[in-house]
């Protein structure tokens, strides 16, 4: 049975939608267990994060983690975020050798995000400033008698440009060569459930389910409320080693769920 502070966060996924509008968002890398998260973000003029959000597939614990980690981020500046690190959450649920990937995953795809923000940023300031330089380089070469003497504003900014390529080849390579060192330490061996553990957890996802469906529209946004089925349900299907189901909105599962009880009656005609 799963911890209870685990069950709340899976009772209130609060951060659990895509963001339509967002500043920057990023995706995890591939990794050896299959978790992946994509951070949306809003982030202001300060780098204060205004408003964060994800949308993940993976175990229940990578969900949670995911949620737990969006609630202490939003309102922090990214310095301050920055200094999150795996003690820090691991004082919310702790988490045995098995699924510590999970934290070094959403830790290494947010640091991808500053740093996907900070090079946008980058560029725009560095956007502003080639044009001035462009414009003052203009003005010497007016006079025909000077133009040899002077170096074209072209041919400078190829320069820069082909700097700032060579400077973001490193530092991908240093991205991914620090992401493969995580992914070669960590223990790639997941145990597992027994089936007394995999049913009951079972029977707990399918129980939110129930009280998801039965939610008033007017407490729970319908958009969220779907996200929100749509991750339970393929939680289950994980569970039991069937393959995930595309996401359906209200309408579609019911319809889903109206032909799924057709075929039952159609299967319990054939047996009698």
């Amino acid at each position: 049975m799963y911890n209870e502070k685990i069950l709340a966060q899976l009772n209130s996924l609060d951060y659990l939608t895509p963001m339509k509008k967002s500043t920057v968002n990023v995706v995890s890398k591939r990794n050896a267990f299959g978790d992946s998260v994509k951070f949306y973000a809003q982030i202001d003029d300060s780098e204060v994060i205004t408003k964060i959000s994800y949308k993940a597939s993976g175990c229940t614990y990578f969900l949670v983690f995911c949620n737990y980690f969006c609630s202490i981020v939003e309102g922090k500046t990214l310095q301050d975020a920055l200094k999150i690190n795996s003690a820090k959450l691991e004082a919310f649920v702790e988490l045995d050798d098995s699924k510590r990937h999970v934290i070094d995953i959403i830790l290494a795809t947010f640091a991808l995000l500053v740093k996907k923000y900070r090079k946008q940023t980058a560029k725009a300031d560095d956007g502003k400033d080639d044009k001035k330089t462009e414009e003052k380089k203009t003005a010497k070469t007016s006079k025909p008698s000077d133009s040899k003497s002077v170096k074209s504003p072209k041919k400078t900014i190829a320069k820069k440009k082909d700097k700032k390529k060579d400077k973001a080849k490193e530092s991908k390579k240093e991205t991914r060569s620090k992401a493969d060192e995580i992914t070669k330490d960590k223990v790639a061996i997941i145990e597992d459930e027994s089936k007394k553990k995999q049913a009951t957890n079972i029977l707990a996802l399918k129980s939110m389910v129930k009280n998801t469906e039965n939610s008033k529209s007017d407490d729970v946004d319908s958009e969220q409320k779907d996200a929100k089925l749509n991750t339970l349900n393929n939680m289950i299907h994980k569970l039991n080693g069937e393959p995930e189901e595309k996401p359906m909105d209200s309408s579609e599962r019911k319809l889903n769920s109206l032909q799924q009880s057709l075929s039952k009656m159609r299967n319990n005609n054939h047996k009698e």
